[in-house]
């Protein structure tokens, strides 16, 4: 890995031998750099090759990453940002100056090398030691020692356990780390490198915007909170765990609920009427019509179809696609697909007279279609290799429809996007008279209509507003909530909310986000994963505004205070004229309900 010096210490050293060298004509490449030789493998370019540059990371306001050439040692020179020494050329750590300097994170040199930049943290960054992390951030310093000069680098995308790093004088340019113990609700995470030998990690420290104070609660309306099922104190009283990935539907005048209980491996259902909220186990604890002793429910969708209630689930014991529906003669179940890993997660969807059904089949990376009409099921494989639809049209996509989401736009053609994990984007496909059609839409690295090469699609949901098509997923690169959306011109594209969005919100929020219509305003939910908390945008005439709906404390007094962790898995939902909210509260295992009064 590197040998990484002082920044300033061996400046001088390095400037002198770079004269000494001009006198005898070797070539300087500092100052004329090319673009991404082996990024994989740095030590093979030219120093002052870009190995990233910096509109590919940090959602595109990163700076360009360059190779130090055939050994960790080298150095070209010192480097400038408005003045300011960044460091040696190209060592790793002038690469964390000159992003701070040139953010305005920092005003001045920070002086160290990869591992003694933690003695001298420059005021208003702050320094969590490993095994004492309480947030990751895109955009933080992580410092690793090796017992000689050490390495740093940058958090650039942050997952759910783990971080993606940007490197400069490494053979990779990138790397990644994860939580190996602890937790970060705990304020104890512990992480560890993947395939750095001898490195350990020595601290985060974060930039200054993640150190900020949380934003305060803001509510131009007032709404109402509740723990709807889970614990003795919500309206179910359950007593297990529950709430992940709730779904729901409006069916002959009741609000349909169906979510999953971890603790016991059941798929629940909760309904609303005008007599109030009734609660059942509906698969999972066996019994009669179909029903099932396995743990089932997690990942539900739901929709009607032929005027029944369609709800299909994951079956967590046989790694397959279960189903139950409603007739005239009540609840009946079935295991609808079982030929791989179905049904992990998945989307319905009626269109015309048949009843669409998409989810991934982990087995073989595929996305497989399922349909019923007249006639009865008919499965296929939509998306995932030469095979499917899309390979028979010579344009498929490696191990696409981990998340997804569908609908029926305004012309009443279905439309579906997912995340493809392999590539990290956003693919759409649609139907209309003329049969499947593809296209990859954001993000990624395979070339797609927006663009932008940040890893951009997880967890996409979409609604249809008038005419458009409103698409919501996640910036893993940015940490910032995307939103696509389509009108008479086409496709146009923006970060919404979090780290260098439109929107208020600087921090990481969007991994999961939900998006409705209620009455003439676009209504989206997502959760805020720095502050734990439920985030809410909407549109009216005068353009979009936002909140922080729970987990920041405020009034009412039902609103949950800070550091509780509430908001992922949201899920919202028109009911009669009023908007609801269903999300997971991870602290105490719980499915909240939010609305306005």
């Amino acid at each position: 890995m590197s040998s990484v010096k002082l920044v300033l210490r061996r400046a001088n050293l390095f400037v002198f031998a770079v004269t000494v060298l001009a006198a005898f004509s070797v070539t300087a490449y500092v100052d004329q750099p090319v673009a991404h030789a082996s990024r994989s493998n740095t030590r093979t370019d030219n120093a002052g090759t870009v190995e990233v540059a910096g509109t590919e990371w940090l959602g595109g306001s990163g700076v360009d990453v360059y190779s130090n050439g055939n050994s960790s040692s080298n150095g070209w020179g010192n480097n400038y940002v408005n003045s300011v020494l960044s460091g040696t050329k190209w060592q790793c750590v002038e690469m964390v100056n000159r992003l701070y300097l040139t953010k305005g994170w920092t005003s001045s040199t920070w002086y160290g090398n990869g591992n003694t930049l933690v003695n001298s943290v420059p005021s208003g960054l702050v320094k969590e030691d490993n095994g004492a992390i309480s947030n990751l951030n895109s955009g933080d310093v992580i410092t690793l020692d090796d017992g000689g000069f050490g390495h740093a680098a940058i958090i650039n995308t942050v997952g759910a356990s783990s971080v993606g790093i940007i490197n400069q004088n490494t053979i990779n340019a990138d790397s990644s780390a994860s939580i190996s113990s602890g937790s970060l609700d705990n304020k104890n995470a512990h992480l560890s490198m993947a395939g750095w030998a001898g490195y350990s990690i020595q601290a985060v420290i974060h930039h200054p915007a993640a150190v900020a104070n949380p934003p305060a609660p803001t509510s131009p309306l007032s709404w109402n909170f509740e723990n709807l099922d889970g614990g003795s104190s919500s309206v179910g009283q359950d007593p297990g765990t529950l709430g992940l990935n709730p779904a729901a539907v409006n069916y002959n005048g009741t609000l349909q609920t169906f979510y999953y209980d971890q603790s016991h491996g059941y798929l629940m259902h909760a309904w609303n009427d005008p007599n109030g909220w009734h609660f059942e186990h509906l698969d999972g604890a066996g019994g009669s019509n179909g029903r099932t002793a396995d743990a089932v429910g997690k990942s539900p969708s739901v929709t009607v179809y032929n005027g029944y209630l369609q709800v299909f689930y994951y079956d967590l014991t046989a790694n397959s696609l279960r189903h139950a529906w409603t007739d005239a003669n009540g609840w009946h179940f079935e295991t609808l697909d079982s030929a791989g890993n179905m049904g992990v997660a998945s989307t319905a969807v009626v269109y015309g007279t048949s009843l669409q059904l998409f989810y991934p089949n982990l087995a073989n990376g595929n996305l497989r279609h399922t349909w019923a009409d007249t006639n009865g099921w008919h499965f296929e494989n939509l998306d995932g290799d030469s095979g499917s639809v899309a390979g028979q049209a010579g344009n498929y996509l490696a191990n696409p429809g981990i998340s997804l989401a569908s609908t029926i736009d305004a012309s009443g053609n279905l439309q579906l996007f997912y995340y493809g994990s392999t590539n990290q984007l956003l693919r759409h496909t649609w139907a209309d008279s003329l049969g499947w059609h593809f296209e990859n839409l954001d993000g990624g690295n395979l070339g797609t209509i927006s663009g932008n090469h940040d890893a951009i699609g997880q967890n996409p949901s979409v609604t249809i507003a008038g005419s458009t098509i409103q698409v919501f997923s996640y910036d893993a690169s940015a940490g910032g909530l995307r939103h696509d959306w389509s009108d008479s011109t086409g496709w146009h594209f923006e970060n919404l909310d979090g780290t260098g969005s439109v929107g208020p919100d600087q921090f990481n929020v969007g991994l999961y986000s939900s998006a409705t219509m209620s009455g003439s305003s676009l209504e989206v939910l997502y959760y805020d994963s720095q502050w734990h908390e439920l985030r809410h945008a909407w549109t009216d005439s005068n353009g979009w505004h936002f909140e922080n709906l729970d987990g920041l404390g405020g009034s009412p007094s039902s609103r949950e205070g800070p550091n509780v962790d509430v908001g992922s898995y949201p899920l919202a939902i028109t009911y009669g004229t009023v908007l609801q909210v269903l999300y997971y509260d991870a602290m105490h295992g719980t499915l909240r309900h939010a609305w306005p009064q």
